[in-house]
C-alpha cells in the first residue's frame, strides 16, 4: 500500500479493543480505504461519517475518487446503525466517484447490494474483483 498522506483526526467515542472503523487517504493516488471492525454504536459511526465526508470532500477536489471499504470482519450491526450507514453512503457518493464494499458472506453481498447505486457502489466478496472495477 501507498504511503498515506492523510490521517483521519481520531474520534472522541470510545469502543472497546477490535471494534472499530479506520480510513485512511492516499492523496498521490486519490485513494481511500476504509476498514470496519467489530461492533459500532450509533454515536461512532456518526462521528466516523461526519470525519469521512470530510476527507471525501477533500479528494473530490482532486478528481475522481476511488474507496475501497472492508467490513469483512465487522460484526452483524444493529438495524438503526446498519440503516444509518447505508443511506449515508448511498447519498454520499455521485459519478464518478466508486466504492467498492468487501463483505465476508453471500448473505452480506445481497444486503451491501439493495439499495446503491449500481454506478458508485459495488459490493463483493473477493479484493481482486473489487480493486479491478473501482479500476474501470
Amino acid at each position: 500500500m501507498h504511503a498515506t498522506a492523510y490521517s483521519p483526526r481520531p474520534t472522541t467515542v470510545i469502543l472497546p479493543p477490535g471494534n472499530d472503523i479506520t480510513t485512511t487517504y492516499t492523496r498521490a493516488t486519490n485513494f481511500l480505504r476504509v476498514v470496519g471492525r467489530g461492533f459500532w454504536t450509533m454515536d461512532y459511526v456518526a462521528e466516523h461519517m461526519v470525519e469521512f465526508e470530510r476527507i471525501l470532500d477533500e479528494a473530490r477536489t482532486r478528481g475522481r475518487t476511488r474507496t475501497l471499504v472492508d467490513i469483512r470482519l465487522a460484526a452483524v450491526q444493529s438495524p438503526d446503525v446498519a440503516g444509518y450507514v447505508h443511506g449515508v453512503i448511498r447519498d454520499m457518493y455521485r459519478p464518478p466517484d466508486k466504492a467498492a464494499i468487501l463483505v465476508a458472506s453471500n448473505l452480506a453481498l445481497l444486503q451491501m447490494k439493495r439499495g446503491l447505486n449500481p454506478v458508485t457502489h459495488a459490493a463483493f466478496l473477493s479484493f481482486d474483483e473489487a480493486m479491478r472495477w473501482l479500476e474501470r
